[in-house]
């Protein structure tokens, strides 16, 4: 303030000093010459007092600056501190995070069942907890199940499986303690009396995988790519009303006990050399839900050992069941064919029914029904069957003889099949 002050005073000084000379000295008349002078003290007060308003503003503006940058220095400081604690808290955070799933993944490899057990739940305790821990706990809980399993073995180890299992299918089920988007890699795993009811899940794998006992998979929801291939359900199983959003494969699967797919929705499938040693069912649910093929359905080569009931479903695109065996009833009556149906050297041991059975022409109007070089070993009962498609018969041998009472054919009637007409 006082460097304000003498600043202003200096000019002021200055200012009325240097005007007062010049009046002194100028041509003015005399008389007005002491006017001249108050006036010129006046002005040199005036510009002092302003100069010493602008200094004060201009230290005033210095002391706020120095004020805001000290503040700035003090956020940035507590920023940093706080940024330091986040950190630390983070890291103790993780380590308490290792430290749960180290000592559960330890305690699931322990040779004794209950903590093996106790590792299980463990683990399940922390994937709840932590949103980020699921995926990799899914993946040791599938490993695990992956391992290899003597039935005959340590006492305890079915209930500690039985335990994996059930803590996928509480999770994998839509609900408050839901696990969304989780993949199953089950490969070759042993999985006794295995239930995914009502869950949904994203890609999974059971390639080679062994069911043992009754395994469950009623309105379950694929929503990625999903893989049977050479697995062996050794007990009845069933995946009634399950929608495969992508495509499915159980190519060369076996399927000892009965099966149910009724009231499924396939969006591409492959049953190729898949083994049905017992009833095999495809139909509809009972109600007006209808087994759907939305893709192409390959049934190539398969081998249904006990009836195989088709009744009501219907293919969207190319049905493929050629070289396939049916050695019990195979029932296709009122089902639908879009595109092409394949039949072709089909071995039909025992009864097979395509009453009111549809065979469009397709979207090409091109398509075809090809029952060639088959063979149907009893009855053939295609009664009213409608074939908009160009149906082939040729060279299929029917030793019982076939009935195509009010079948009708839009395209030429196959030589072979005139003789059954009325």
């Amino acid at each position: 303030m006082l460097l304000v002050t003498c600043a202003a005073v200096l000019l002021t000084i200055a200012v009325g000093g240097g005007l007062v000379w010049w009046i002194e000295a100028s041509w003015l008349p005399a008389d007005r010459r002491m006017s001249g002078v108050l006036d010129a003290v006046k002005i040199g007060l005036s510009v002092g007092a302003g100069s010493g308003g602008v200094f004060a503003l201009y230290l005033a503006w210095r002391r706020q600056r120095a004020i805001e940058a000290d503040h700035d220095r003090q956020e940035r400081a507590l920023a940093q501190q706080r940024s330091a604690a986040a950190a630390t808290e983070r890291d103790a955070e993780a380590r308490r995070i290792n430290e749960l799933y180290t000592s559960a993944v330890d305690q699931i490899g322990s040779d004794k069942a209950a903590v093996r057990l106790g590792g299980i739940y463990a683990l399940e305790r922390l994937a709840q907890e932590i949103t980020g821990q699921r995926k990799t706990i899914v993946n040791v809980l599938c490993a695990y199940l992956r391992m290899p399993y003597d039935p005959d073995g340590a006492a305890g180890e079915r209930q500690v499986r039985i335990a994996a299992q059930r803590v996928l299918a509480k999770h994998l089920s839509p609900g408050s303690e839901f696990w969304p988007e989780m993949s199953l890699d089950l490969d070759g795993a042993t999985l006794i009396d295995f239930t995914l009811s009502g869950c949904e899940l994203a890609d999974a794998s059971f390639v080679d995988a062994q069911f043992v006992g009754d395994c469950v998979f009623d309105g379950t929801e694929f929503a990625g790519d999903i893989r049977f291939d050479e697995a062996e359900f050794h007990g009845s199983s069933s995946f009634a009303r399950a929608e495969f959003r992508y495509s499915v494969l159980f190519n060369n699967t076996k399927f000892n006990g009965t099966t149910g797919f009724s009231g499924c929705e396939f969006h591409s499938c492959s049953f190729g050399g898949a083994v049905f040693l017992d009833y095999a069912n495809f139909s509809g649910d009972g109600s007006k839900t209808v087994t759907r093929f939305r893709g192409i359905a390959d049934f190539s080569r398969a081998d249904f050992g006990g009836h195989a009931v088709f009744w009501d479903s219907d293919f969207r695109y190319d049905a493929r069941f050629s070289n396939a065996t049916m050695r019990g009833i195979s029932d296709f009556s009122g089902t639908v064919f879009h595109a092409n149906a394949f039949f072709d050297n089909v071995m039909f041991t025992h009864e097979s029914r395509f009453r009111r059975t549809t065979f469009h022409a397709g979207e090409s109007g091109n398509a075809v029904a090809v029952f060639g070089h088959s063979l149907f070993r009893r009855g053939a009962d295609f009664d009213n069957a409608v074939f908009h498609a160009a149906a082939q018969f040729e060279q299929t041998v029917f030793y019982r003889g076939g009935s195509f009472n009010g079948a009708t054919f839009d395209r030429e009637v196959p030589e072979n099949i005139r003789a059954f007409l009325p």
